[in-house]
């Protein structure tokens, strides 16, 4: 950990500029802010033929704590990126076979 509470890779560590060159970096501390703001890393679980109850409700919660579900429950115009943020969930959960079917919806 850095001294401000943000994780620096160890081939980072040192460069001293806050720039890792690449601009890699600043990528390693954007996902370790986001994890540490909300306290939880959510692993979308994977539909399959037999789970669809668990799955269904898993996801509503796991898209709640997103702030993303009244994206998908809405009937009026939404937010761009929260759509987007909301499809980009619901894509990591289903298998390949559906993502097709659903990239268009």
């Amino acid at each position: 950990m850095s001294s401000e509470g943000v994780y620096t890779p160890p081939s980072h560590r040192g460069s001293g500029n806050g720039s890792g060159g690449d601009g890699s970096q600043g990528v390693h501390e954007l996902v370790v802010q986001q994890v540490k703001e909300t306290g939880v890393t959510l692993r979308y679980p994977m539909l399959s033929e037999n789970n669809y109850g668990v799955w269904v409700v898993k996801m509503k919660i796991f898209m709640r704590a997103q702030g993303v579900w009244p994206t998908v429950v809405c009937k009026k115009a939404v937010d761009e990126k929260m759509d987007q943020m909301a499809l980009a969930a619901i894509v990591q959960a289903v298998p390949e076979a559906v993502v097709m079917t659903i990239s268009e919806k």
